[in-house]
């Protein structure tokens, strides 16, 4: 799957891989060095179950660095949180916001996770959609 998109990377606005088994984000370092001048304008990868933290992480300074001058808006939510070392996963994953922020501030990250967030029936809907630190 990843050698179909890399190869039609360089027409596409718009990537949903939601839901995609298996998907770990490996190819985002790859398509972040090679392919500064893509189009892509969103990104979305929820519930990705084998989403790596690293790879977004990696992928994240590849855009503060300036590539993917075109892409808006990214999505890396999921109901299972994010997989780091081995079978761990984490629902708080370490990003560069503030610098993300600083650089790229049209771009819009999205990573909501649950165990971050009560029911929104417990609050606020707008603390539970603004309230947290890992959305920009």
């Amino acid at each position: 799957m990843a050698r179909i998109i890399f190869k039609g990377f360089h027409k596409l606005k718009y990537i949903n891989l939601s839901n995609t088994v298996g998907f770990d984000g490996s190819f985002l370092r790859v398509l972040g060095h090679r392919c500064n001048d893509s189009p892509l304008e969103t990104l979305i990868l929820r519930n990705c179950f084998s989403l790596q933290e690293s790879e977004v992480l990696k992928f994240l300074n590849s855009l503060i660095a300036g590539n993917f001058i075109s892409i808006q808006y990214i999505d890396v939510s999921s109901n299972k949180g994010l997989a780091c070392d081995g079978e761990r996963r984490t629902s708080k994953p370490n990003f560069p916001l503030e610098k993300l922020k600083e650089e790229r501030s049209d771009v819009t990250f999205v990573a909501e996770f649950p165990s971050e967030t009560k029911s929104l029936t417990d609050g606020n809907i707008l603390d539970a959609i603004y309230g947290s630190d890992n959305l920009i």
